[in-house]
């Protein structure tokens, strides 16, 4: 018998409580992650909904010092945590080898997480923070013909379900988003030097409902690490595909990410925006052109990722760019990749304790030069331009 909605909410606080010490360790180590710029909350869509969700952005260096017409291409983050646990912050310090080196703007999302809010309210709010981002693109220095997602295991699954569904909400005709935004002279105010100045925001106070149509953009990439890219084989059966079942998460915390998210008991497990690996191949080409995705040997979830990426390249000739990767000891990559990345291991930077608590991540000291915005970059340059930026690297395996 499922357990009860409130039984599973007490459990979720009490582990996030626990995961918001552990994610403060996360944070010692040097060399230190970024903390946002600034953040904006936005309302969602949702009409059962009255809250916001809160976006953080992490700025380049010389972002609040831009030209009106200077233009960032957009990484947009999702957490991982099962759809039940973290923050937007989480992920940090992949946020901060983003904009350090590759010179993007980095925002991540803080969706709503379940029990209280069950599928399809995550999808729902990461489909509602880019459709805001590009709406306001202006405002933000943001350059819509260069978007990317990306994400960790829950993530990860966002990566991939949100653009499907962004693409259904254009088809049906978007929503109207809420907000204002700063303008460049509020934000030279919030001008800050790397990690040494405390994060600021904009104030909730100042919003007010505007209607604006998308403009014309494009989702280039989609990059996943570890991701759940289906939800139709039961997590037993997923321990048995393990190699090293005694390096998975234990039974309790995916039952779970599974009950909490999975809601209400009779839902269709093949829906694409829950199992992308499960959609249809016409479904699947509507997927950014570039795709990469990260399995860990050692991670439950890497047999379904490998058979994602295998349903991916059967689909071609597609107009996508896929290539294989090869495995790696201590952490597997599979197998796609794109342009949005070197296709050789790119992991963490070292220190990020979340993941070597999963065992399953790996230190990487990345050696580039920072690259410096420039106008008129098109998307195949920019793309050679972030392979380029990763491919003199050191690795060290993590015990």
């Amino acid at each position: 018998m499922p357990r009860s909605r409130w039984l599973l909410g007490c459990y979720a606080a009490i582990i996030r409580k626990l995961m918001t010490f552990g994610m403060f360790l996360h944070r010692i180590p040097q060399p230190r992650p970024l903390v946002p710029s600034f953040y904006k909350d936005i309302p969602t869509t949702d009409p059962s909904y009255l809250g916001t969700i809160r976006l953080h952005f992490y700025t380049p260096r010389y972002y609040f010092k831009r030209t009106q017409a200077q233009r960032y291409p957009l990484v947009v983050n999702f957490h991982g945590g099962g759809f039940v646990l973290g923050k937007g912050t989480d992920d940090a310090r992949w946020v901060s080898a983003l904009v350090h080196r590759v010179d993007v703007l980095c925002v991540s999302v803080d969706y709503r997480l379940a029990p209280e809010h069950p599928f399809p309210k995550a999808v729902e709010d990461g489909t509602d923070a880019v459709l805001y981002l590009v709406k306001n693109a202006d405002k933000f220095g943001i350059d819509v013909n260069k978007v990317a997602t990306t994400g960790f295991s829950a993530g990860g699954n966002m990566a991939f379900t949100v653009p499907l569904r962004l693409r259904q909400r254009l088809e049906q005709g978007a929503a109207p988003s809420l907000d204002r935004v700063p303008s460049l002279s509020e934000e030279s105010e919030m001008l800050m030097n790397d990690t040494s100045a405390p994060a600021v925001h904009s104030s909730s106070n100042l919003l007010k409902e505007t209607e604006t149509v998308a403009p014309d953009f494009q989702v280039l990439a989609a990059v996943a690490w570890y991701p759940r890219v289906t939800m139709t084989i039961p997590r037993n059966e997923l321990r048995k595909m393990n190699v090293r079942p005694d390096k998975h998460l234990p039974p309790f915390l995916c039952n779970l990410f599974d009950e909490a998210y999975l809601h209400p008991p009779d839902l269709d497990l093949t829906d694409p925006l829950l199992s992308p690996a499960n959609a249809p191949g016409d479904t699947l080409r509507e997927l950014p052109d570039n795709i990469i995705i990260y399995s860990c040997e050692y991670d439950m979830l890497c047999t379904e990722a490998d058979a994602f990426t295998s349903r991916l390249k059967a689909l071609e000739p597609t107009g996508k760019r896929l290539k294989r990767i090869p495995k790696f000891v201590s952490s597997s990559v599979g197998y796609l990749t794109v342009g949005l990345l070197e296709e050789r291991r790119y992991e963490l930077i070292r220190g990020a304790s979340l993941h070597e608590a999963f065992r399953i991540a790996e230190a990487t000291k990345l050696q580039t030069q920072r690259l410096q915005p420039q106008e008129g970059l098109d998307a195949v340059e920019w793309f050679n331009r972030i392979r380029r930026a990763v491919m003199n690297h050191e690795t060290r395996t993590v015990i």
